[in-house]
């Protein structure tokens, strides 16, 4: 999200300008790291915190692709097919959703146990 503030501030400083071109370097660099940990079959290495966000952590990847600033080697065919994938797994996974229709807590299914303490049913639904 940085990324967009700084789309926004940048001519605010000649500091943000230099910033901003920094971090879109980055943002690039770490889409194609965030693609290739996205394996065939949608799944992902469950690192970090917030991990009950489910495909929330690939908001970064989502959002490079959007902008079409991913770097040379990543495809959007690429990025849209992982990404389908990865919500495919998240959210298809049996005791995802309870009898109401909610979103449960957990990273693939319900496991309440990897919630943090601030992480609530509504909270499940930041990132969709």
């Amino acid at each position: 999200m940085l990324v967009d503030v700084l789309d926004a501030c940048q001519d605010e400083s000649p500091a943000w300008k230099d910033l901003a071109v920094r971090e879109q370097q980055r943002a690039r660099r770490y889409a194609a790291v965030q693609e290739r940990l996205i394996a065939p079959d949608g799944s992902f290495p469950p690192i970090g915190r917030s991990i009950a966000y489910r495909c929330g952590a690939f908001h970064l990847l989502a959002q490079t692709a959007l902008r079409r600033a991913l770097p040379d080697g990543v495809s959007p065919a690429q990025v849209r097919s992982a990404l389908t994938a990865v919500i495919r797994r998240s959210i298809e996974a049996p005791g995802t959703l309870d009898a109401d229709g909610w979103l449960r807590i957990g990273f693939c299914g319900h496991q309440p146990g990897i919630g943090e303490s601030y992480i609530s049913t509504g909270s499940l639904y930041l990132c969709s």
